[in-house]
């Protein structure tokens, strides 16, 4: 910032432009290692966990206040259902080259259509 600029209480904005990860990269952004990564984590184990959630949305089904301590074993068993799928590092791996690939294939198509 310029010393004028300071002086009056001025600040200049300065346009910053993003690109994605060039093709092969292995580095992630923060949004992609807190944000990205995660959601493909829980889009897989909503399949792994499939029966576990039904259980309980079957057992609360009809219920309301109720539910809270009728559902109890069911809400449990999802629960480590999930927890343990989420933290096994298989999937972290998995769900991290199909993000790779994924970012790689976007990152072809844009260089195709010349907007990089």
């Amino acid at each position: 910032m310029s010393e004028g600029a300071e002086a009056t209480g001025e600040r200049r904005e300065e346009k910053v432009v993003l690109r994605p990860q060039a093709p092969g990269s292995k580095r992630l952004r923060r949004v992609e290692e807190d944000v990205l990564i995660p959601k493909l984590k829980r889009e897989k184990i909503k399949d792994l966990c499939a029966k576990e959630i039904k259980e309980f949305a079957k057992c609360c089904r009809g219920r309301t206040v109720s539910m809270v301590w009728a559902c109890r074993q069911q809400n449990k068993e999802m629960q480590d259902c999930l927890i343990t799928e989420f933290n096994k590092e298989e999937l972290d791996e998995q769900c991290r080259k199909e993000y790779f690939k994924k970012r790689d294939e976007h990152w072809k198509k844009l260089q195709a259509q010349n907007k990089i």
